[in-house]
């Protein structure tokens, strides 16, 4: 490089270190993290050390520190093996086991390592893990299909034998509960009770188990959901009521019954029962129901108390929550307002907003969550199904499922339905009005579906979908027309210039639209672009064509060979697609019910690759079930509302800038020690030109960004590994150029 060359590279690098810190901030954001959100108020399980109150539910792992008031939950993404937590229970060491929905058993020591072991038997089945009861350095699990024998110390921990079949209990017989009182080992399960002796070497040996079954010794309820005892007593919660096992080996019903005992706990040899109306406690006088008072749910799940006696409680629908004198004070996580996420919108501010059906809309701004439901707006029962940011008129815009449509300006919430809309009902229900979807036109009109409308007059025309001009509140409806959309089984809209595009049941449709959006006199309709059963999902790559998602898989529709191209989704992914999206780079994101997979923009037609695959085992995914993808492709970040809650990835891939002054890279600093050996590219266009410079302004590598050369991996011009240090990364994309920085660290 000569003389002159360096000093205009060396004055660049001066303007460059004042601007370093701002594009730092972007490049240090966590690309390649995940973060989870989750509704963990359905308590499951409760543990107590006495100083720290470990909750299980069905959204993650709740810890509450008695002594530093500190609250926090685990997910998958902190490590958990599942976020679905059956049972948690401390071992003799003091460890925490948690066991999961899907067949892991997560060990959490008091530092809060992780190590997760997985129960298997047989195939790729997952049981879940109901109940765990510690017995010296051996664990005893309650599962789907019997009791397995868990070693903590053979090998790090692992499972020896699996007992399927306990005495005359039918073989596989989910286990509900497992207690060791004085050296035997006592199994609830759906069919009855079983002991054996914890001494036993072949518990697998259902000649080993003594049972009892239903209506057998006096026991007249077999479903067990629950064991405590002392050394002279044992005491099991049924579905109906609590029974005692007596001196001559019998069951006697002492109580609670006509009520499910989902857990039975003894302090201070006093027995307490965790109910579906709250928390019992047994006197000489009965059994005495806890106060209530201050609790979001009665529906108890566990029991546990700490050193000062106090009584903590799991329950469904309430969380955790702790009874001080009369008075229970609940512990919540904040989070969506439930874990099913049928859709997802991003406002002009960065606001998420995810619709859960019955249980409304939830907003989030990145640190508050805020829920909006029937008791304070002006949603009604059913809810919201799905969403969308209006940016013309900075609305937002929801169809439910079955009371119409609605819009919402932050201060007022409008609902139009069959009174004051052309929408209809459905057929015994005319007052029940579905609007799965709803998308804007480039004029800022309103286009929404109404799914298997009913005409209200005997052989009138049949509503699909309905234009609406917010500004001058006009309408503009379309019926159901055998030349058009010959059914109303509607499912997904899309506008793309003055084209919607209409998927349902009966496959694609295409109309245009013409110069006048709210007449029909220029419409033209296109007739069945795509054959397909059930589309349900829709996107549009401009002048190029149309993917279309369903129970069929994944196809593309070519504008310019008018052909259909059936995609089959990778191995371990082929199922019903039900979301699919265009991140900022043209990269066609596809949501399943198998995870999500992720195909490059420029597929190949006779040979598509994946870029990405992710699901629960190769990824912090919450849940496989995955329903909507939004992608906010100035940031790159990707909102993945799933089954089991909001599952936010930082995919780095940000739509390309425009005058490159907010290039970026990461990892920053790229510490090789880590493993961190490539360095990638933040809101760079294709077909620009990357050169790598030294501090010194010495140019270390140049190559054309794009495919095969879309990273830098720490090498120079031959091909040696780079020192550490500084490096500067100029990008010129035609006449525009910028810069990043990067520090190498081995």
């Amino acid at each position: 490089m000569g003389i002159i060359n360096k000093m205009r590279l060396s004055l660049l690098i001066v303007v460059v270190l004042f601007i370093i810190p701002c594009i730092g901030a972007v490049a240090e954001a966590g690309i390649g993290d995940w973060h989870n959100y989750t509704y963990s108020d359905n308590g499951q399980a409760i543990a107590s050390n006495g100083r720290v109150i470990y909750c299980g539910t069905i959204g993650g792992l709740i810890r509450y520190d008695i002594l530093s008031g500190e609250l926090r939950k685990y997910l998958n993404s902190e490590g958990l093996g599942d976020v679905v937590i059956r049972a948690v229970e401390f071992d003799a060491a003091g460890d925490l086991f948690i066991g999961g929905s899907n067949g892991t058993l997560t060990r959490m020591d008091s530092s809060g390592n992780i190590v997760i072991y997985q129960f298997r038997y047989t195939g790729e089945i997952k049981y879940n893990l109901n109940d765990i009861a510690p017995s010296g350095d051996t664990l005893w699990v309650a599962t789907d299909i019997g009791i397995g024998r868990f070693l903590s110390n053979r090998n790090g921990g692992e499972f020896q034998d699996i007992a399927s079949r306990l005495g005359q209990i039918p073989p596989e017989t989910a286990v509900r509960a497992v207690r060791v009182l004085d050296g035997i080992i006592w199994a609830g399960s759906d069919s009855g009770l079983a002991f054996t002796h914890t001494d036993n070497n072949l518990p697998q040996d259902p000649q080993t188990w003594t049972s009892y079954r239903r209506n057998q010794a006096g026991l007249t309820n077999a479903r067990i959901f629950s064991i405590a005892g002392t050394t002279d007593s044992v005491f099991a919660g049924s579905a109906d009521g609590v029974f005692s096992f007596q001196p001559d080996s019998t069951w006697l019903n002492i109580g609670l019954t006509g009520q499910i005992i989902f857990d039975l706990e003894i302090y201070w040899d006093t027995l307490y029962a965790a109910t579906g109306q709250g928390i019992y406690r047994r006197r000489e006088s009965g059994w005495e129901l806890l106060p209530t008072d201050g609790l979001i749910s009665t529906n108890a799940k566990g029991i546990a108390f700490d050193d000062s006696g106090r009584v903590w409680a799991a329950f469904d629908g309430g969380g955790l929550a702790r009874l001080t004198g009369t008075y229970w004070t609940p512990y919540r996580v904040p989070g969506p307002a439930a874990n099913i996420i049928y859709d997802i919108a991003i406002d002009s501010i960065g606001n998420l907003w995810l619709t859960h059906f019955s249980a409304g809309i939830s907003r989030f701004d990145g640190l508050d969550w805020r829920i909006y439901d029937y008791t304070n707006s002006g949603l009604r029962s059913n809810g919201a199904y799905c969403v969308e940011y209006d940016a013309h008129n900075n609305m937002l815009w929801t169809g439910s499922w079955g009371d119409g449509l609605y819009s919402f300006d932050s201060q007022q919430w409008i609902n139009y339905n069959q009174t004051n809309s052309p929408f209809q009902g459905v057929i015994n229900g005319p007052y029940y009005v579905a609007i799965p979807d709803v998308t804007f036109d480039y004029q800022g009109n309103v286009w929404a579906l109404n799914l298997d409308a009913v005409s209200p007059q005997p052989g009138g025309p049949v509503l699909v979908m309905a234009g609406f001009d917010p500004v001058d509140s006009v309408w503009q409806p379309y019926y159901e027309n055998s030349q058009q959309v010959p059914d109303n089984g509607v499912f997904e809209i899309l506008a793309s210039g003055n084209n919607l595009f209409i998927g349902g049941r009966a496959g694609v449709h295409f109309l245009d639209r013409g110069t006048d959006p709210f007449s029909t006199a220029d419409d033209v309709w296109h007739g069945l672009i795509v054959s397909a059963v059930g589309v349900f999902a829709m996107a549009i790559v401009e002048n190029e064509g149309l993917f279309a998602g369903g129970s069929f898989g994944l196809l593309y529709y070519s504008f310019a060979f008018e052909d259909t191209l059936m995609i089959e989704l990778p191995d371990g992914y082929r199922s019903t697609v039900y979301s699919l999206e265009i991140d900022g780079i043209g990269n066609i994101w596809v949501g399943c019910d198998s995870g999500v997979v992720v195909m490059p923009g420029n597929f190949n037609r006779n040979n598509p690759s994946w870029l990405y695959t992710f699901k629960t085992t190769n990824s912090p995914l919450l849940s496989n079930a995955v329903r909507h993808i939004e992608i906010d492709t100035r940031t790159g970040i990707v909102y993945i509302g799933t089954e089991g809650g909001l599952s936010v990835f930082e995919s780095g891939i940000a739509r390309p800038s425009l005058d490159l002054n907010d290039v970026a890279v990461y990892p920053n600093p790229a510490n090789v020690r880590l493993g961190q050996t490539r360095i990638s590219f933040l809101r760079v266009p294709a077909e620009s030109q990357i050169s790598i410079y030294s501090v010194s302004g010495d140019l270390v590598k140049r190559f054309e960004y794009g495919g095969s050369n879309s990273s830098w991996d720490l090498t120079n011009e031959s091909g040696s590994p780079v020192s550490a240090g500084i490096y500067f990364i100029h990008v010129k994309a035609e006449n525009n150029s910028g810069i990043a920085k990067v520090a190498v660290i081995r």
